[in-house]
Order: C-alpha cells, then structure tokens, then sequence
C-alpha cells in the first residue's frame, strides 16, 4: 500500500505542477515575456548591454555611411541631389550655406517705435516698396499664431537713385 500511496502523491505533485506551469506560462505570454505568436514555448532574450552596444554602434556606423554618401554628392556638384538626400535620406531639413543672424545682435538693435500698437504684437517688422520716384512702407504687427495688425502705411516721395529719398527712409 505505500507504494500505491507514494505513485498517488506523485501523481497529484505532477499534476499541480503542470498546472502551476500552465499559469506561470500564461502569465509569462500577457506580460510579453514570452512572444508566443512568434514562437511558442520559447522565451525572448533579455536585452543586454551588449546589444545596447551594437545598437549604439550600428547607428554610428550608418550616420559614417551618411555623412560619406553627403560628401560624395557634394564633390559630383549636384547641389538638388544632395538636398534631396539630406531632406529625404538623412531626415535633416536642408540648410543653405551662407551668413546666419545673430539673435544677440539682432535684439541689440530693437527701438522704441513711437506708434500705437496692440498689446497682442510681439514684434514689428517693415516692408519696403521701391518704386522709381518714391517707397512705399507697411509696418506690421505680429502676434501669437501668425496674428497680425497693420500699424502703419505709408508713402516717402523721391528719387531713389538719390541719397536724401534713403536718409528719408531710415529717419522713418
């Protein structure tokens, strides 16, 4: 009979492991750590340090295969290529070679406009028309959201082949 006892306790210590073994599995697959669609019964790899590494490295290496194919392009002389790479290929916005603003230097240089202005206009910017015998100048205030408030207009008669119509427009 102790036999008969021990093969029953076995039997049942099987049982409940296989079905402890089915909801740990269960709850491994739910948790994603095990891809069962891809494979069933097999567990993901952790991700290591090594493959932080190679991932680091792979991204190094293709900015190197970049930056040659760039300046390949650029020694063909096909400017249109090469922007069209950078925009579409390198996932950069193309910028045109040449003087940049300061933004120093350009709050530096603000005055005061004597002018009524909404409280809104953050900024004023002026265009110039330049005709023959005459400018014809618009300020325009500048909001949030590309808001904007016409300011002031206005015409400043000239010859503007002459130094005095300039001088007129800058005192403006």
């Amino acid at each position: 009979m102790t036999g008969l006892y021990a093969s029953l306790f076995t039997i049942i210590i099987v049982a409940i492991s296989i079905w402890v073994l089915y909801y740990v599995i269960r709850a491994a697959v739910r948790a994603g750590i095990i891809d069962a669609e891809r494979e069933m019964g097999r567990i993901k790899t952790p991700v290591t340090k090594d493959d932080k590494l190679q991932e680091q490295r792979e991204a190094l290496q293709e900015e190197r295969v970049r930056a040659i194919v760039a300046d390949e392009q650029r020694k063909q002389g096909d400017l249109e290529k090469l922007k069209t790479w950078t925009n579409t290929e390198d996932g950069r916005t193309w910028e045109e070679p040449g003087t940049r603003i300061d933004g120093t230097e350009l709050f530096n240089r603000r005055e005061i406009y004597d002018a009524e202005v909404p409280e809104d206009v953050i900024v004023l910017t002026a265009g110039v028309d330049v005709q023959k015998d005459r400018f014809e100048v618009e300020v325009v205030g500048w909001g949030i959201g590309k808001e904007s408030w016409g300011i002031r207009y206005t015409k400043i008669w000239g010859d503007v082949l002459k130094e005095q119509a300039w001088e007129d427009l800058d005192r403006f």
